[in-house]
């Protein structure tokens, strides 16, 4: 299901902030998306509810966490997950770890 950069950024939205970010129609692909992974989505930012997530739920990282890593484990999967957003999510994915906060606990 998660085959392209545009369903895996999808799903992340949908894990991050609900699943009513999941279901589109095929009209609606890429409806509300300006192509670049942090805008878009009806104006709001990925780095958004990364950074909001981490703040107040890190929890809710751990789908997220797992998602990537066994994405980043094949070639295929590396190539879905954006190297920019791979560098952004590394940088958050260190300081929840660092601090305890991985959800793993």
């Amino acid at each position: 299901l998660i085959d392209t950069p545009e369903r895996f950024l999808r799903f992340l939205r949908a894990l991050l902030g609900g699943l009513e970010n999941l279901v589109t129609t095929p009209d609606e692909e890429g409806a509300g998306s300006t192509g670049d992974w942090g805008e878009g989505f009806d104006g709001e930012t990925l780095l958004d509810d990364l950074v909001r997530a981490a703040a107040r739920d890190p929890g809710r990282l751990t789908p997220v966490r797992r998602l990537i890593r066994d994405l980043r484990s094949t070639e295929e999967g590396r190539k879905i997950v954006p190297d920019d957003l791979y560098a952004l999510w590394s940088v958050i994915d260190r300081a929840t770890q660092a601090e305890g906060f991985d959800g793993t606990s």
